[in-house]
């Protein structure tokens, strides 16, 4: 077996007191750079032109009972996300949904009985959708109708194989997945034959997503489940962003397309 392409962080880019950090987006017109703390209910913006100096801090407080988790566009501006129960409210179990909401602003029921749904994504080829269920281990894929959205032949594409989560992800140019483990301490890139060929290792455990920014990968993090304060430095730096130069590009987004 040939050894696989590892990278080291060793400390965060933006050294902030999050909780759950998520949902990291590149917005390319803007060179800004956005992500969400989930269970703080905050909003980051960062100008990137001016590095940690611009962040800014929206409170997006509210209370609510199924929360969405995770979403992508498809080639055709089809928006997918995917619910799950809010562990304020109760603690995840299979009542997650996967919907797809089209241009023309219907909503669909894509697949249900998932519990975290996590990372979705396409190959290149555009017939292959890729969703994570995290409590299950698994990346899945589905055959992917670019023309309709319709998904089917729901098979596991990359299987953690341990008590660790893969959680969000990103794709590349060259179609392999980089996904978080959350509890590992490590992002994963995965071939597109489901085997890993690379690792990014963290100082903290709890990794939630990563997203690309020219060839530089923007990832997520959480506070430790245990107790942040008392753990070694080494591993305490939860609920933070990280960067670290991959040298590949992301697969390019696409973005919603409302119709009128």
């Amino acid at each position: 077996m040939s050894e696989i392409q590892r990278w080291t962080v060793n400390e965060p880019y933006l050294d902030i007191p999050g909780t759950l950090l998520e949902g990291p987006y590149h917005d390319a017109a803007n060179n800004e750079f956005r992500f969400v703390d989930i269970w703080d209910q905050k909003l980051y913006r960062l100008d990137l032109a001016k590095d940690p100096d611009s962040l800014r801090v929206i409170d997006t407080a509210a209370s609510v009972g199924m929360r969405f988790n995770d979403g992508a566009v498809d080639s055709h501006g089809r928006f997918w996300a995917g619910a799950m129960n809010d562990p304020k409210i109760k603690n995840p179990d299979a009542e997650g949904v996967l919907f797809r909401l089209d241009p023309d602003l219907s909503l669909h029921r894509m697949l249900t009985s998932v519990t975290i749904p996590n990372g979705i994504g396409w190959n290149a080829a555009d017939d292959t959708m890729y969703l994570t269920d995290s409590p299950t281990g698994k990346i899945f894929a589905f055959d992917f109708d670019a023309t309709t959205g319709a998904i089917s032949n729901r098979r596991v594409h990359f299987d953690i194989g341990s008590s660790l989560e893969p959680d969000g992800f990103a794709i590349d140019v060259e179609g392999c997945i980089w996904t978080a483990v959350y509890g590992g301490g490590c992002v994963l890139r995965i071939d597109p034959a489901g085997k890993v060929i690379g690792q990014i290792d963290l100082p903290t455990r709890n990794v939630t997503c990563p997203t690309f920014v020219g060839i530089e990968l923007f990832i997520t993090t959480a506070k430790d489940d245990r107790d942040d304060e008392r753990l070694p430095q080494s591993v305490r730096y939860g609920g933070r962003l990280y960067r670290v130069d991959v040298g590949v590009r992301g697969k390019p987004k696409t973005e919603f397309r409302f119709q009128k």
